[in-house]
């Protein structure tokens, strides 16, 4: 039976390795959490979050490309990134999602759903590749790797938090293990002092 993870982590199907990318997303924080990312060849600026959404709720977000649909706007809660574009508007490049899966040896995580790609039939979608970093200051480097057909995204993101770590522990089991071992003690302790006032 596999363990109960927390959203955004993983582990890894052959060393189980721990990993937990929630300090690079917004989860059960009050301020979003977000990284830009440009797209020097493609000429878009990209910002993104990590299992979590870039942007406050009510924002607009199109859902058509170039007018070719009638303007109707998308949940911005549920965007995991997006582009602005030259008049303004802002274009879903995938909805979130706090399941990153293993492809190979690459920690991923892929978001669907975005805008309607230029064919007016298929959505983007984006995938983040993370790639462990010890040594970088910030808490993530995002850079932009390329785009296939104006609707699928692909982008590297260099992090500690993509370094396996030992998976958190529950506190309450850390506790009544010290608790039982102070009682065993306090208990040796009694016993040794009672058999040592019989002699």
């Amino acid at each position: 039976e596999e363990p109960k993870l927390n959203p955004c982590s993983a582990i890894h199907p052959l060393t189980n390795g721990f990993f937990d990318l929630s300090e690079l997303s917004s989860i059960n924080k009050e301020n979003t959490v977000a990284f830009s990312a440009k797209g020097y060849d493609y000429n878009k600026n990209f910002t993104l979050s990590i299992c979590s959404s870039p942007l406050k709720p009510n924002i607009d977000v199109n859902n058509n490309y170039n007018g070719h649909f009638a303007k109707y706007h998308i949940n911005s809660s549920e965007v995991g990134g997006f582009y602005t574009d030259e008049a303004g508007d802002k274009f879903s490049i995938g909805n979130f999602n706090s399941t990153p899966v293993f492809r190979g040896k690459k920690l991923t995580l892929t978001y669907n759903n975005g805008s309607y790609c230029p064919n007016g039939i298929d959505k983007k979608s984006t995938v983040l590749s993370f790639i462990c970093d010890k040594e970088i200051l910030a808490k993530a480097s995002v850079s932009f790797v390329g785009v296939l057909h104006d609707c699928d995204y692909f982008f590297e993101v260099r992090t500690v938090h993509a370094c396996p770590t030992a998976q958190k522990a529950d506190n309450l089991a850390l506790i009544w293990i010290f608790l039982f071992i102070f009682l065993a003690a306090l208990m040796v302790y009694c016993s040794g002092g009672f058999l040592y006032k019989r002699i």
